[in-house]
């Protein structure tokens, strides 16, 4: 006995198959007279908008460690020649007292930008002209505190700001900077959710 359920779903089927072929019958016509009719598109159609920069054009040393945007939409670079800025016109070398590379940047919630650097830390302020300029705050380190190298982690929390060394965790309160001194060594400094984890080696 034939089923007329299955007779109707197999003519359904057909129907939709010759339809759709119809359809892109035209399709593919159009498609093909479009291509003839235009040149073949650049090979870099679609791809990212990228602008390299050499270091002849930024006027500093080709290693960049570090970046970060403050509120007006200024760029900064951890350059080894101390902090690139940049505008989207201009670049300017904003050099550490030591004269030595940059490693990390952090923004506070007033929008000041903090710089960990080698054998030094402090962040950027303006000058009487209005150009950012690093204010180190080295002066607040113990004496026997201040024989870091690279300030590879800068953080601020609502704690204060936190340089992480290899061998010292540092942390400035506005007035006041307090260090605590690794039993080994330091190898990782993160934050989450304003609080800040430090692993140490053969410690945990």
């Amino acid at each position: 006995m034939i089923n007329m359920k299955e007779v109707s779903l197999l003519n359904m089927h057909k129907i939709l198959r010759f339809a759709l072929l119809l359809l892109s019958l035209p399709l593919h016509a159009s498609a093909q007279s479009i291509s003839g009719a235009w040149p073949a598109l650049h090979p870099e159609t679609g791809r990212p908008n990228i602008r390299n920069y050499s270091p002849k054009e930024y006027g500093a040393m080709p290693q960049n460690w570090a970046i970060i945007q403050d509120q007006r939409g200024v760029m900064y670079f951890g350059n080894w020649n101390g902090v690139l800025e940049y505008d989207g016109v201009t670049w300017r070398l904003i050099p550490t007292p030591n004269k030595s590379g940059v490693r990390s940047f952090a923004m506070d919630e007033h929008g000041r930008l903090y710089v960990g650097a080698v054998g030094d830390l402090g962040y950027l302020a303006p000058d009487s002209l209005g150009q950012l300029q690093f204010v180190s705050l080295l002066d607040h380190v113990a004496q026997e505190g201040r024989g870091f190298n690279e300030v590879w982690y800068t953080y601020a929390t609502s704690q204060g700001v936190y340089f992480g060394t290899d061998r010292m965790l540092l942390r400035w309160d506005g007035s006041r900077m307090r260090s605590w001194k690794a039993s080994t060594l330091f190898s990782r400094l993160f934050m989450v959710r304003d609080r800040i984890f430090l692993r140490q080696w053969d410690v945990g």
